[in-house]
């Protein structure tokens, strides 16, 4: 399971993947060795509804979220393996995707994320105008060959992308985290080598340092701050609470 939050029945939607089929855990069949996994259960813990969601490659849950109309959010990818030439390695694709599927469980739409090449669709969040925020991960960079960029992708309530947010340092930068703040201000928490450079404004500390990024509404950067120690440090949670105030949660190796 990669991810769970409220119904408004009362019970719970769970999300995640899966390559179990068996009667007694799954009543859906699998269409790829593995799929994407959706349930909803009641307050008792019944699965009131279920919906595997893939096609003959493996398809990976990353992310998922519940709009303010009650619609739910997936995000992920599908890897796709091709069997390399007599005495070749294999070779593996994957392609990141968003689908939206309805209140009363059915798919609204499905949306390919392949025009930003070799995009990993990690985190999505929605704001308080009902647009969706997708972070993940581009490499090559956008413009550096050897590294990874942070890419925010904005979506509106058809799944279209109305504006991307590309986030570049000098060197590999990783997305961990987003959160819209009650103000509808979108908070960016990753993990990065780079120093001072691009949209980064402070030094490294380290092999690598928590990065926390905050945008305004139209997609500006308004600042960001680098927090680390000697060796390697990354987001574990970013939260907003209704007043506006910011709690992080960091992973730490440094003494």
């Amino acid at each position: 399971m990669i991810t769970a939050f409220p119904d408004p029945s009362g019970g719970y939607v769970l999300a995640g993947y899966s390559w179990v089929a068996t009667d007694d855990v799954r009543y859906d069949s699998l269409k790829g060795r593995y799929d994407c996994w959706l349930l909803v259960i009641n307050e008792k813990g019944k699965v009131m509804w279920e919906e595997t969601i893939g096609g003959i490659h493996d398809d990976i849950l990353t992310d998922a979220m519940m709009d303010h109309k009650g619609n739910i959010i997936l995000s992920g990818y599908t890897k796709i393996t091709t069997p390399g030439e007599a005495g070749k390695k294999s070779t593996i694709q994957k392609e990141s995707g968003v689908i939206c599927i309805s209140p009363d469980k059915k798919m609204l739409w499905q949306k390919p994320l392949m025009d930003y090449g070799t995009y990993s669709c990690d985190k999505v969040v929605v704001d308080h105008q009902n647009q969706y925020y997708l972070g993940g991960n581009v490499f090559p960079g956008v413009t550096k060959e050897n590294f990874s960029d942070i890419l925010i992708l904005v979506l509106n309530e058809t799944g279209d992308v109305v504006r991307d947010i590309a986030i570049e340092g000098s060197e590999s930068d990783y997305i961990n985290h987003l959160a819209i703040s009650p103000k509808n201000e979108l908070y960016i928490g990753g993990s990065s080598a780079s120093g001072i450079s691009k949209d980064k404004s402070e030094p490294s500390y380290g092999m690598t340092d928590g990065w926390l990024i905050k945008y305004d509404v139209n997609g500006q950067k308004i600042w960001d701050k680098t927090i680390g120690g000697s060796v390697l440090e990354s987001f574990a949670e970013l939260l907003v609470d209704p007043d506006g105030n910011i709690t992080v949660f960091l992973q730490s190796t440094s003494e």
